[in-house]
């Protein structure tokens, strides 16, 4: 343990220097536990708690001594009534430390502990400080922010910062804690941190992130969040506040820290509170637990996808980065019908800047009125140029194209690639867990748009070109996006794109099993039908039609019979049999044998063959004798009958 004499004020006598530096060699969170109530000064606690972040390495035991005996120390009316800010902070920081791992720190997880954060949260002020020396505070720095300079005086807004933090990162760490903490204050005073205006981005990301995880599992403080504090008007405020700086065309080098991650962490919160905000005994399904409180947002959820997902900003390192899966699960929430022109048109004017439309929107739809539409003004002629839909067509492709080789896709080939799989994960995606929102967001425009062929269904059945399919390809062994729908239906791989595949292509096919088997063969169809119970459908007549319904594409001409066919034919078609048996054996998949091939066997049958002929031989000289014989008693009765 480095020797800490240089760290103590000069002023300090020799006997208390040696014995500081004896205390200090048992270990920082020993040292501190040694100490009387009245020792626990702000310079002496300072000391130890900076040379502890800066020498931090401890035991499994000792963590959890440490955190137990600062938690109580942090408590109102305790030790810490008596520390300046930078104390405080100090003390704060190296809990957050302590913190970082689930070993030993059971001690963050009970009411007690989140109790004290939240008096820290609540707390307004602190002592002066009179006891800390430039050093320390020098040494204090290199543990704030980076963006925080040396001439920036600790405010208790920093402080707040890493309370809220140890909360973020035990709720992570712990999900038993979750439970703890919403019976706690914590819930609401991070509520009203994610509200203040004035609050900087790191409070308003660290406060989002405590609400996404004290909101994970249904609890009555959902409840009360959205429809007694009106957590929803604060999250879209945040939204108009922070996505202009996340979208790719915004240039500006004044964007406050963590906007992305505060974005996608608002997302994931409103996203439970749709889940969870009424009662734990209701059926939580996407689009049906809905509230006119979640009205407002839909509209700059919209255009924050349209602006993340245009062709300028394609990103080069992941073709769905973040926050585009979060705005996806986001828009699942929200019903079809209320909105039919929202949907329909996320925006209506042809050039658009997002931060003027977004605060443009935020005074149009403050209001939180549901739009009714009427169809009757739905131009049908021109139904195929719905932004959203070409707009999630095309980063579907694009994902798919960045993962699946062209060739393979052209050459129609199977979609269950290891290779794609551990490229994707390469870059932190999950094929199967990012692409099953993205095709049932498509799914849920399919099914509950109600205008047929002049809404998406009908869109979305030309732009497959479905319409007008060409026949005489297989349908799985397509190169277009259809082919790769067909092909996903059966992976192995991808279970959830393939359900989620399925249910689209059911639901263009209007739920009709046998419409579905007769537009994409039912060979392909037949898994997806047999997994709802809808198998006895059965494959149309190819009589009609001329298609065959299995693989969906024209049927072959048929050739003849086998009395129809010469010796030479015969010959021919024996002959690949017997090929296709030599390439079992050889690939190892059945065993096969030819009976005359066999050493063993061939002996047998050369004595039954011998058996045959000698079996044969003895009824022949037996017929004979049976013969011979009838005759002599013939010629016998004959000449007794002659007079």
């Amino acid at each position: 343990m480095k020797r800490l004499s240089g760290y103590f004020q000069r002023d300090l006598s020799r006997r208390d220097n040696e014995s500081l530096n004896q205390r200090y060699h048992l270990g920082f969170a020993s040292h501190y536990k040694s100490l009387q109530p009245h020792e626990k000064t702000t310079f002496q606690s300072t000391e130890i708690f900076i040379g502890f972040l800066e020498n931090s390495e401890i035991n499994t035991y000792d963590r959890d001594v440490f955190l137990r005996i600062l938690l109580l120390d942090l408590r109102p009316g305790g030790v810490s009534d008596k520390w300046d800010i930078q104390t405080a902070l100090s003390a704060l920081k190296v809990i957050k430390v302590l913190g970082r791992s689930s070993i030993g720190t059971t001690a963050l997880t009970t009411i007690d502990a989140f109790n004290c954060l939240a008096s820290l949260l609540e707390r307004k002020g602190y002592n002066e400080s009179t006891a800390t020396t430039p050093s320390l505070t020098s040494r204090l720095q290199s543990h704030r922010a980076s963006y925080i300079t040396s001439s920036d005086t600790i405010s208790v807004s920093e402080c707040h910062l890493e309370s809220m933090t140890i909360v973020a990162n035990t709720l992570l760490l712990h999900e038993q804690a979750r439970y703890n903490a919403v019976q706690s204050n914590i819930p609401s005073l991070c509520y009203q941190a994610l509200k203040a205006q004035q609050n900087t981005s790191d409070i308003h990301f660290v406060a989002a992130r405590c609400l996404f995880l004290c909101t994970l599992k249904p609890d009555p403080v959902v409840t009360k969040l959205v429809h007694e504090d009106n957590l929803v008007d604060v999250i879209h405020a945040r939204l108009i506040q922070y996505t202009p700086y996340i979208i790719p065309s915004n240039k500006s080098n004044d964007i406050p820290p963590r906007s992305k991650e505060l974005v996608t962490d608002i997302l994931k919160l409103f996203f439970n509170l749709t889940l969870h905000h009424k009662s734990s005994n209701s059926s939580p399904i996407l689009g049906e637990n809905w509230d006119e409180k979640f009205s407002k947002l839909l509209q700059p959820l919209l255009i924050l996808f349209m602006d993340l997902t245009g062709n300028s900003n394609v990103n080069a390192i992941s073709p769905i980065p973040q926050p585009i899966p979060q705005v996806i699960h986001s828009l699942l929430c929200f019903p079809f019908k209320p909105f039919t022109q929202i949907w329909s048109n996320p925006h209506s004017s042809g050039s658009f800047s997002p931060s003027a439309a977004i605060n443009r929107l935020s005074r149009s739809l403050s209001r939180a009125s549901v739009v009714q539409y009427d169809t009757s003004k739905l131009n049908f002629e021109n139904m195929d140029n719905y932004p959203l839909l070409n707009r999630l067509i095309e980063l579907l492709n694009n994902v798919i194209s960045a993962f699946w080789p062209s060739s393979s896709l052209e050459g129609g080939e199977s979609v269950d690639s290891a290779q794609a799989k551990t490229k994707s994960a390469g870059v932190g995606i999950n094929l199967d867990e990012t692409l099953s929102p993205l095709i049932m967001l498509l799914r849920k425009l399919v099914a509950e748009d109600t205008r047929g062929n002049g809404g998406f269904k009908g869109s979305l059945w030309r732009l497959l070109g479905l319409h007008d399919i060409d026949r005489s390809v297989k349908m799985e062994q397509r190169g277009d996006s259809l082919g790769v729908f067909v092909r996903f239906l059966t992976s192995s791989l991808f279970p959830s794109i393939k359900t989620t595949v399925g249910e689209l292509l059911f639901a263009l096919c209007d739920n009709d099993p046998t419409k579905m088997s007769s537009t994409i063969g039912f060979g392909n169809a037949a898994g997806f039908l047999f997994s709802k119970g809808l198998l006895s459908a059965g494959a149309g007549d190819p009589a009609e039609t001329g298609v065959n319904p299995v693989t969906g594409a024209y049927e072959e001409a048929r050739s003849g019979g086998p009395e129809e066919m010469t010796e030479e034919e015969k010959e021919a078609e024996a002959e690949k049999l017997f090929d296709a048996f030599d390439r079992l054996n050889r690939n190892g998949i059945i065993k096969t044998s030819n009976p005359m091939q066999d050493p063993k066997n061939q002996a047998r049958f050369q004595e039954i063959e011998e058996e045959e002929v000698d079996e044969l031989k003895k009824q022949d000289e037996q017929d004979e004798e049976d013969v011979e014989q009838m005759m002599k008693e013939y010629k016998s009765r004959k000449d007794k009958s002659t007079p």
